[in-house]
């Protein structure tokens, strides 16, 4: 794949004088390429950070006291343009400019590097990206798979590092037509200058590069530090007590040796004096940091950083995260201690600055049972950059209860400001804020009162009175009737064997505490919701079959089947709970949900490339393979579709949900069973009741043509002709407009469309209505790895296909399915 994308740049990429001819510059011009790649361009690694550089500024020397031996020592400090990586197998690389220290001013060790600008911090690149300066006057980056990440046309005709750090853009006038100073990230150089229309923000966290909570910008002559996606917050202002300030003198900030100073020449921020290796950068937390480079003991280099803004601990909006309030350097969460005292519960308990969450989630559905609950203790909140004047508390509070998305209302009583906000960030106990100690602020938070767990009164209605023989005789049915059911519930728990190497029993105590009791649903299926919960410090997936007499045979085959096997394209089954009535499954947490919700969403579906597709795919075969064939009996799943196949944070796939796989004895090789499954993804046989593990193998077809097609097989969305998937995949491949059914959010669909046709073609093989002529997984899996190839004929059998083994002779031993001659003759 990689190859495919570097095909039409191999020209330029093996004309290696050319690219050392600049390596050492700092100007570059067009045309010219760099590739993300450590055989083409300079690269060094220190300090856990990797850097592929092609651009340098010229090196500026400084003198910085050893702390060892207290003696002087001399060091050259530059600046880099390339790729810098910052995790643990450099996997994704940001395209930026770094600082570089070195301690010989002949060679490009490129010690010490950190960011200071980047052009994709929002979409890293992987290995094998490039940068192309091309002649007709257009800057990109590709991602490795030909994706444009970022790209500046601007008549450029050369690219230049300036010794400030500035990465500019020239036409051939040698004008700057672009200049990375006026597009900062998240920090600033010595002698940068920072205006009006522009803002640094800060990374979302310390492992994710995306533009996050925190940002800082000038504001009528005043910078200002701002929290907050959509109404934001300011919990910073240079303003003080100034007043009679021109903004128009003060439109620009400028970071100087020693301070951050107005365009007036007025200091808004006094710092450490340094040596030239110094920056600041405003980050994840919300700190504006200020980093200098030292050598300390030992001789080792060192970016010490100091806090820059005049702030304590609980000035921060992400002291004591989201719904948390800091009191004097320690975090809780909020209550009314006299009427409601446990209305929130922290996130992590060992971490109580991670914040809190609602016992009860807010619900839009659900408005009539909201309430808002005033703080008992006073709190001072930041000042807000869009309010509203309200008479009163009372107006204050309604428009937070009339505004579904609405989560506290903040009332100043100095001021009569009305503040409502669907963002809730720490909250500060009177007298711990340094910062806005002089808010009289009354706080009301909104709350779910829909449970009778938390306290809240719920209207009882009394029926009637009756007779009291009629009282009596009901009591005696209900007893009667309690304790058959006891008997009942006790045979049934006692019908699941505590076997060994059987995953966890829980009791419902426990899974009710892990669950909040089953108060965060992550959604429904066939026999029962999923809910999400936490079993010490992990998160997990908690199945509860709603209709335990419907599904107790489909829980016993679900533990009994995933209780025994382990694979790691099988979600993992933790444990499980049968008491009373109650039949649950506890799962691995997958975060990324099923494949069904990224697959038929428009834009989700852009994130699916073609790489990741295949992948996706390899993946089920890989799961369905290990049932099937590496299994001590053969299990059938039979019910294979997007919604059981889960993905996790790394979009790996995994089977789910086994409540209707059967166990194969490999001698009988069939089950005789009702049919059951999903419309859409049942094989022909099912008319039949006679079922083999071929019957995923259709299914899976099925789902690669989903995947590929960006579709439900079954669509009734679609015109009438165009409802049934396979239906138009028939009349696609006889018109020969075979490509106009492949998903166009697939990027780069023409380099590829070879490999998508190969994959369409194996899914109709795996569709044949005779099911011992589909391939076994075995077979599936080799070919898409790429060692196995085969041959088939569209036009004249629209399921009919040939393999061609590549790298052995022969089936795997247990295929049931009779082979092809040319399969098992070997190529000729």
């Amino acid at each position: 794949m990689t190859l495919l994308f570097l095909a039409p740049f191999l020209s330029v990429l093996l004309y290696l004088p050319t690219l050392n001819s600049i390596l050492f510059n700092s100007t570059a011009q067009a045309p010219a390429l760099w590739a993300n790649n450590a055989s083409f361009i300079d690269s060094a690694t220190s300090n856990g950070v990797e850097v592929r550089a092609f651009l340098f500024s010229q090196k500026s020397s400084f003198t910085i006291v050893d702390e060892t031996d207290g003696k002087p020592r001399s060091r050259y400090s530059s600046f880099a343009c390339g790729f810098y990586c910052h995790n643990d197998n450099c996997s994704t690389f940001l395209f930026g400019v770094f600082i570089i220290i070195d301690d010989d001013y002949n060679s490009n060790k490129m010690q010490d590097a950190q960011l200071i600008w980047s052009a994709n911090r929002g979409h890293p690149v992987q290995e094998n990206a490039m940068v192309q300066l091309s002649g007709d006057g257009v800057v990109a980056l590709y991602d490795s798979d030909g994706t444009v990440v970022w790209s500046v046309a601007t008549s450029v005709r050369s690219m230049a590092l300036f010794d400030s750090g500035n990465l500019v853009l020239l036409d051939s006038h040698n004008d700057i037509t672009w200049q990375s100073f006026d597009h900062p990230t998240d920090t600033l150089v010595l002698g940068q200058t920072l205006s009006m229309e522009e803002r640094i923000t800060a990374d979302a966290s310390p492992i994710n590069s995306n533009p996050g909570l925190f940002y800082l910008s000038i504001i009528d002559g005043v910078l200002n530090a701002f929290a907050g996606y959509g109404t934001p917050i300011i919990y910073f202002s240079t303003n003080g007590n100034q007043t009679n300030l021109d903004p128009f003198s003060s439109k620009n900030i400028s970071f100087m040796n020693g301070s951050l100073s107005f365009s007036d020449n007025r200091v808004a921020i006094s710092l450490p004096s340094g040596t030239i290796a110094q920056f600041i950068r405003l980050e994840s937390d919300g700190h504006l940091r200020h980093y200098q480079w030292h050598l300390g003991p030992k001789s080792t280099p060192i970016w010490n950083a100091s806090d820059v803004l005049p702030l304590d601990y609980c000035d921060y909006p992400s002291s004591c995260g989201e719904y948390g309030v800091c009191s004097m350097g320690q975090c809780t969460c909020p209550s009314e201690e006299d009427t409601y005292p446990f209305l929130f519960r922290p996130i992590d308990n060992w971490q109580p600055n991670q914040g809190c969450t609602p016992l009860v989630p807010l619900s839009c559905k659900e408005v009539k049972d909201q309430m808002l609950v005033p703080l008992t203790k006073n709190v001072t909140y930041y000042n807000f950059s869009n309010y509203a004047y309200a008479a009163d508390e009372e107006i204050c509070k309604g428009s937070c209860l009339r505004n579904c998305s609405c989560k506290v209302a903040f009332f100043d009583h100095s001021s009569a400001a009305c503040y409502i906000t669907s963002e809730v960030l720490s909250m500060s106990a009177s007298g711990s804020s340094s910062y806005y100690s002089y808010h009289n602020l009354s706080a009301f938070i909104k709350v779910q009162t829909a449970s009778s767990s938390l306290g809240f009164p719920t209207k009882i209605v009394i029926s009637s009175a009756i007779s009291g023989l009629f009282l009596l005789l009901l009591t005696l049915v209900v007893v009667v009737y309690y304790m058959k059911k006891r008997k009942r519930e006790a045979e049934e728990e006692d019908a699941i064997p505590q076997i060994p190497g059987m995953p966890r029993r829980f009791s419902l105590a426990e899974l009710k505490l892990a669950t909040w009791d089953f108060s965060h649903k992550l959604g429904a299926g066939g026999f029962g919701s999923v809910f999400e919960g936490e079993i010490g410090h992990e998160k997990v997936a908690v199945k509860r079959l709603e209709s335990a007499s419907q599904g107790k045979e489909q829980f016993l085959t679900e533990v009994q089947t995933l209780g025994c096997i382990h694979n790691v394209n099988l979600v993992r089954l933790i444990g499980y709970c049968a008491e009373k009535s109650e039949r649950l499954l506890v799962y691995e947490y997958m975060p990324c949900g099923s494949l069904d919700n990224w697959i038929f969403d428009k834009w989700q579906s852009t994130f699916l490339n073609w790489n990741i597709r295949h992948k996706l795919v390899l993946d089920v075969a890989k799961g369905l393979l290990y049932l099937h064939e590496e299994c001590r009996q053969t299990i059938a799943h039979l019910d294979i579709k997007p919604q059981n196949i889960l993905l996790d944070d790394n979009l790996d796939a995994k089977l789910s949900d086994f409540g209707l796989a059967k166990l194969i004895d490999r001698e009988h090789r069939h089950v005789i069973t009702r049919m059951r499954g999903t419309p859409g993804y049942l094989a022909p046989e099912w008319m039949t009741h006679v079922i083999t593990e071929k019957a995923d193998i259709y299914s899976f077809g099925v789902v690669v043509l989903e995947i590929l097609c960006g579709r439900r097989n079954l669509d009734h969305t679609q015109e009438e002709e165009n409802v049934h998937l396979i239906s138009v995949l028939k009349d696609k491949i006889k018109t020969n407009k075979l490509p106009e059914i492949i998903d166009s959010n697939i990027a780069l669909v023409e380099l590829h469309l070879k490999e998508i046709i190969r994959m369409i073609k194996l899914a109709m093989w795996c569709l044949e209505s005779d099911s011992s002529r589909r391939p076994t997984m075995s077979v599936v899996v080799k070919i898409l790895e790429g060692a196995m190839d085969f041959e088939a004929d569209l036009q004249d059998h629209f399921f009919n296909a040939t393999p061609l083994e590549l790298t052995r002779i022969g089936p795997p031993t247990n295929s049931s399915s009779r082979q092809p001659e040319s399969l098992l003759s070997g190529p000729r």
